[in-house]
């Protein structure tokens, strides 16, 4: 009976990932019939909760940021800052505390053990600190060292993380909106009033949608409030999709035949490489790490428009449903100068970033983003013939006719999310090899004769 019932609760984990519940009520009725109560409870509480946990990562938010500069008198910016201040002293304090229970015990302690064990201590120590400062200090902290855990960086660290900028995520019981350009905050000297420089976009979304709880934060000795909304989520209508290539010298080849370029952004990443470099040869002077972390953020900031900006182009194409390759295992894990020479290369491209970007703008425009898994896509021929042979930007197809690699690969993206899911259109056209648009710029065909 044991070992009955132990292969029926594989088969039930596996027909609740595959989602086929009627199934699952079956074998939910055998348990019923020959099992006690409380094992039967037991089991059904368990799929239930993970069928809850799968449901609720499924569903996308759709939430847009955006930046108010604040305005107010000295004696309030003061207030304002010594009150980041101490918030940020108390998180240090919290984040020593989880990072030695984690070097102990392996894992990062709750919100409820942390709080019996240092909110008093923390209010004895920061006097002048309102209460709610002290709890919003734990649960960033928590929440932070939970992240880089997930990250798999905790690990590495010798000491606990340090909070340098000065911010705070506010919430009811500190934030009060008193109108529609002022609000009111908790600081260390009482109730300090501030007043907002809106625009004419934020007032749109402050009259329409309910704002989340914000976070205060300083820069170049000036406060900002970083305001979220929850927009609604459009509906997704899936009546076509198209198929994205991911590269590194052709970042996205859409199905439609468009590619885009980023040789401007290559090249300024490239000069930045080479001053990182130059840098690294003074590493342990003081001027060369603070230039380092500004290249960094630099860096960054470049990756970020460059994503926006090919998002937005990949946006107006006309179909619904956006597929892209699951890149996260891109990196190869054998040995050898290949393996790193590859991995270098591809550690530039931001493709997460991307990915990330594409699928939150996706969803303002009533579109969604998916992915397939990329295995053979620039290798086998879309119309489903005998493989032809990839060589550098160039498909041989085995009839003798040349398409573009990449776009050959956009099109089998595509079919590969179609063929799954109801033979979803697919827009494309031919990828014959000089057909791909650069916007405006056409390459040299190898097939002219196809093309006349």
């Amino acid at each position: 009976m044991d070992t009955l019932c132990f292969s029926l609760w594989e088969e039930i984990v596996y027909l609740y990932y595959s989602r086929k519940d009627t199934k699952i009520n079956i074998f939910f009725i055998f348990f019923r019939n020959n099992l006690n109560n409380g094992v039967y409870i037991g089991i059904e509480t368990h799929i239930m909760r993970q069928r809850m946990k799968k449901d609720f990562r499924t569903e996308p938010k759709n939430i847009i940021t955006y930046n108010v500069k604040i305005t107010c008198d000295d004696d309030s910016f003061d207030s304002a800052i010594s009150t980041m201040r101490i918030h940020n002293m108390m998180w240090n304090d919290v984040s020593e505390f989880l990072f030695d229970n984690y070097q102990e015990t392996q894992k990062i302690s709750g919100l409820k053990n942390t709080h019996n064990e240092l909110y008093y201590k923390l209010r004895e120590k920061y006097p002048e600190s309102p209460s709610q400062v002290v709890i919003k200090a734990e649960q960033h902290a928590i929440s932070s060292l939970r992240s880089i855990r997930s990250n798999n960086n905790l690990w590495s660290l010798k000491t606990s993380p340090i909070k340098k900028k000065l911010s705070i995520q506010l919430d009811k019981r500190i934030f009060r909106m008193t109108s529609n350009n002022e609000f009111s905050m908790t600081t260390i000297d009482g109730r300090k009033k501030y007043n907002l420089e809106l625009y004419s976009k934020f007032n749109e979304l402050f009259s329409k949608y309910k704002m989340c709880d914000p976070k205060i934060f300083e820069k170049n000795n000036q406060l900002w409030l970083s305001v979220s909304f929850e927009l609604p989520t459009p509906t997704v209508v899936e009546q076509s999709c198209i198929g994205v290539d991911l590269g590194i010298k052709r970042f996205a080849t859409i199905s439609t035949g468009k590619s885009i370029s980023v040789k401007k952004f290559s090249a300024k990443k490239r000069t930045s490489r080479y001053k990182k470099r130059q840098l690294q040869k003074h590493k342990n002077s003081s001027s060369a790490k603070r230039k380092t972390k500004k290249l960094n953020g630099k860096q960054t900031n470049q990756n970020k428009q460059m994503c926006y900006e090919i998002a937005n182009d990949i946006l107006k194409e006309k179909a619904d449903i956006v597929v892209l390759e699951d890149l996260s295992g891109i990196k190869l894990k054998k040995k050898g100068k290949m393996r790193k020479s590859f991995n270098n290369r591809n550690s530039q491209v931001p493709y997460y970033m991307f990915k990330q970007i594409l699928s939150y703008k996706a969803l303002s425009v009533g579109k969604r983003v998916e992915t397939v898994n990329p295995y053979m896509t620039s290798q086998d021929d879309y119309r489903g013939v005998k493989k032809g042979k990839r060589k550098g930007c160039r498909y041989y197809a085995s009839d003798g006719k040349v398409f573009d690699a990449d776009f050959n690969a956009a099109i089998n993206i595509a079919q590969r999310y179609s063929d799954v899911n109801n033979k979803l259109p697919v827009s494309f056209k031919e990828p014959l090899d000089g057909t791909l648009d650069f916007s405006g710029r056409l390459c040299q065909p190898a097939n002219r004769e196809a093309l006349a």
